[in-house]
């Protein structure tokens, strides 16, 4: 009730219509459901059962079956794209592990998200070349990723998140298309009100979608409760060995992401300043953000819908400040209970 209190005091607008917060400390979870998820056509109420476009989160669906495949003998994280699967002519000095950790900027030659059909998407995304050798995250790096774990197992995408991860974990509400009423409405697109919600924001995981195409960088929907014991896998050795989730954390030098796309520097993400150097944290587009300290076994996670009939580009730096906020007060006042 403390932090509950501490919350409606505090935080009752984040310019979201309202926000889940789910935490993990001292292997005890709580949840805190603050506003609604939806005004229109009605007023519904934000709970624990409301889904969220997750965005970028969904990466780290991505990297975990990456690892999944390296543990199980079937890649070699050096191994190089080409050697994989030869369309991606240009990638042939690009390994596994430089797109897992944003390690070079990979463009495509055209815009996946205007591609005219699944044919036109694939040539788009097969022209992929090193723009730059320097850190940077781009969403292409894990649709790469995706697309070279189909190849791998000879199984569609959205397949592989299903019974690898959602199945094997019991993640009930964790999907790639749920039902519209399930949704916190997201209109991402400056402050358009009529995009239904359950209709993912970005638009080259939209595209895909239409053509029948999942990808690895964006798409997937789900509950707080469900990205928590996602997440908790990664602290209990669940889905992955000990020595595995040690790669995945590694930064090379001055990058920002390790290998798994999360921000592991406290002079760059400020909202790990009073977490311990054993920490990540991730945020989507669309709102979501987490922090999880290893040391501390400690897992802070909100989830929202932001982007809800903003101009996106003029607001979205003070909502992420907001929220990241919320994470390191609400992180005061835990240690202070």
């Amino acid at each position: 009730m403390e932090i509950e209190k501490f919350l409606l005091e505090n935080y009752k607008d984040i310019d979201s219509l309202g926000y889940v917060v789910e935490v993990f400390d001292n292997d005890k979870e709580y949840e805190y459901v603050v506003g609604n998820s939806s005004l229109k056509p009605q007023v519904v109420k934000a709970s624990s059962n409301t889904l969220y476009d997750i965005a970028s989160i969904t990466k780290m669906f991505t990297a975990t079956l990456v690892y999944m495949a390296y543990e199980e003998g079937l890649i070699d994280l050096k191994q190089t794209v080409y050697s994989i699967d030869s369309n991606f002519i240009n990638l042939k000095d690009v390994t596994i592990y430089d797109l897992l950790g944003h390690s070079q900027e990979v463009y495509t030659d055209g815009y996946l998200g205007i591609a005219k059909d699944a044919s036109d998407f694939m040539k788009i995304l097969y022209s992929s070349y090193v723009i730059n050798k320097k850190h940077k995250y781009v969403d292409v790096h894990y649709i790469i990723l995706s697309t070279l774990l189909e190849k791998i197992y000879n199984k569609p995408f959205n397949v592989l998140v299903l019974d690898k991860i959602i199945n094997k974990l019991g993640l009930k509400n964790t999907k790639f298309s749920p039902t519209e009423n399930e949704c916190a409405p997201c209109n991402f697109e400056f402050g358009k009100e009529d995009i239904k919600p359950g209709i993912v924001h970005d638009k080259k995981a939209r595209r895909a979608r239409e053509l029948g195409i999942y990808t690895g960088h964006a798409g997937l929907f789900a509950t707080g409760k469900d990205i928590l014991t996602f997440l908790k896998t990664f602290l209990d050795c669940e889905l992955l060995k000990e020595d595995t989730i040690k790669l995945m954390l590694k930064h090379d030098g001055d990058n920002n992401y390790n290998h798994m796309s999360c921000r592991c520097r406290k002079e760059i993400s400020k909202v790990l300043e009073n977490f311990s150097d054993e920490s990540i944290t991730y945020s989507g587009f669309t709102g979501p953000m987490f922090v999880m300290d290893f040391k501390r076994r400690l897992i802070i996670l909100v989830m929202c819908n932001t982007p809800h009939n903003a101009i996106y580009e003029d607001s979205r730096s003070n909502r992420r400040e907001t929220i990241a906020k919320l994470i390191k007060d609400l992180k005061t006042v835990i240690d202070n209970k």
